[in-house]
């Protein structure tokens, strides 16, 4: 009976040892899992804040044609070789009731983490905002009551090489006539190399900032 009873002891306590390092391994799975949708979080907020600064500058700024080309990081880092991908949308809002007048809704989101976002705006007035996405399965149009809604979608992690936003070209510039028109071009550049992304030299920004002979 003693044997017997020291067996049952034995086994409780390799039950009871194994069931705290289950728990234990949990608690610190969930603990590490919150941590890097925090970070993740963290960093979302973060890009799109600085994708809502550069583009800021540029509609504030007083030069009437300039140019900025935001690059893209391949992943959100969460850690040490470790990272998420994400997309970053675009949503030019503009008010029904006064033309040429809105905000740009800046807003990243990861493809991993449910809750993992960031999001900033940008407002502008007396400006025409042209987007261009890569293709048109970036591209979305809605509208509510007081808004007309256009989207374009940047997927820097995208799996398709010749998908990957690299760039994200803002382009500012003013009709070379009185009194000046002023346009905002926005482009989805999927090309590797800076210089062939859209620039003042591109056919549409062109005719409507170039000087005409």
């Amino acid at each position: 009976m003693a044997k017997k009873a020291q067996m049952a002891m034995w086994i409780l306590t390799k039950f009871g040892m194994l069931f705290f390092i289950v728990g234990l391994f949990s608690i610190i799975f969930v603990f590490q899992d919150n941590a890097k949708k925090q970070s993740c979080t963290t960093q979302a907020q973060g890009i799109a804040d600085s994708i809502s600064n550069k583009i800021n500058q540029i509609v504030d700024s007083p030069i009437e044609d300039e140019q900025r080309s935001i690059v893209f990081d391949k992943s959100i880092p969460l850690g040490k070789e470790q990272g998420t991908g994400y997309f970053v949308s675009i949503n030019d809002t503009q008010y029904k009731n006064t033309p040429k007048s809105g905000a740009l809704i800046i807003e990243v989101t990861s493809k991993s983490y449910k809750y993992c976002s960031g999001a900033s705006r940008v407002d502008y007035s007396k400006t025409t905002v042209s987007l261009f996405p890569s293709s048109n399965e970036r591209s979305f149009q809605s509208a509510t009551s007081k808004y007309n809604i256009n989207s374009i979608v940047f997927s820097p992690s995208d799996n398709d090489p010749a998908k990957i936003s690299y760039y994200l070209v803002a382009i500012k510039c003013s009709s070379k006539s009185y009194p000046p028109t002023k346009y905002l071009y926005i482009q989805d550049c999927t090309q590797n190399d800076p210089n062939l992304c859209y620039s003042f030299n591109t056919a549409e920004i062109d005719d409507k900032c170039g000087f005409k002979e």
